[in-house]
């Protein structure tokens, strides 16, 4: 299998080599893999037979960590055509020390929303100004699918606003244009999101995690669009209310 990040459900296929011939004898041969707190076993080895060979596969399970994988253990009878059984299970040569394969890293830790933001000033925003809304992640995602898009949805008043932002590759976070339109307003409050955002498609990292729908989109606490940016809307143009006189009623002649 080749260098590069494997995340949840991904497949490495593993060869043991052996010096001699053997056979697979009393049960299953078991291959537990380096997978940090928990270790996570290969799919079981049931049969080998006169052979100096065995291949099984490790698939990725959520939880599992590692900088460059190894086989942590071996554990079952083998015996060469003379019966004798072996002793020394580890491997000499082990997968982090094999020829140009030296950066496997098993990452697990699926992608999700860590605030909601804005890269524009502070300040009041009125009719066709833009406000650009920025989706940031823990790390580098890309969105992708038949009409991807993420959604976020604004509270501008009467008549809400939902920014849709359809392009996200390899990057930290997605950006997209909020233009302000007439009768929005934040009624003197910070401009914030109305709900948590919606996915269409999916958000992966670059071991191909996938975003989860429910936890990886709430927007944790503190860290919403009125939290991070004091952004106001005000799309309603002003109007004269009346026209009145502190003048007295009565009846006026020339230059009064």
């Amino acid at each position: 299998s080749d260098n590069g990040e494997y995340g949840i459900g991904a497949e490495i296929t593993l060869t043991l080599t052996f010096s001699e011939n053997v056979t697979l004898s009393g049960g299953n041969l078991v291959v537990t893999m380096e997978t940090g707190d928990t270790d996570t076993e290969a799919a079981a080895i049931t049969t080998i037979t006169d052979a100096n060979t065995a291949t099984t596969k490790y698939t990725v399970v959520a939880g599992d960590d590692s900088d460059n994988i190894n086989v942590k253990s071996v554990v079952g009878t083998l015996k060469d055509a003379a019966l004798n059984a072996m002793t020394t299970m580890t491997p000499t040569t082990n997968l982090s020390s094999q020829a140009g394969k030296t950066s496997r890293e098993i990452e697990t830790e699926r992608p999700y929303i860590t605030n909601i933001t804005s890269p524009d000033n502070n300040g009041y925003y009125g009719v066709g100004e833009t406000v650009r809304v920025r989706v940031t992640f823990n790390e580098k995602v890309t969105l992708s699918g038949a009409n991807a898009k993420l959604s976020v949805p604004l509270e501008t008043g009467d008549n809400d606003y939902t920014v849709e932002i359809t392009t996200i590759s390899d990057a930290t976070y997605g950006e997209g244009n909020y233009v302000v339109a007439e009768g929005h307003t934040t009624n003197g409050a910070d401009l914030t999101t109305k709900s948590n955002p919606t996915l269409s498609g999916t958000i992966k990292d670059a071991a191909l995690n996938e975003l989860d729908t429910g936890s990886g989109l709430a927007i944790p606490g503190g860290q919403d669009l009125d939290d991070t940016k004091n952004i106001k809307i005000d799309a309603t143009y002003p109007i004269i209310t009346n026209a009145t006189s502190t003048t007295g009623d009565g009846t006026y002649k020339i230059t009064d």
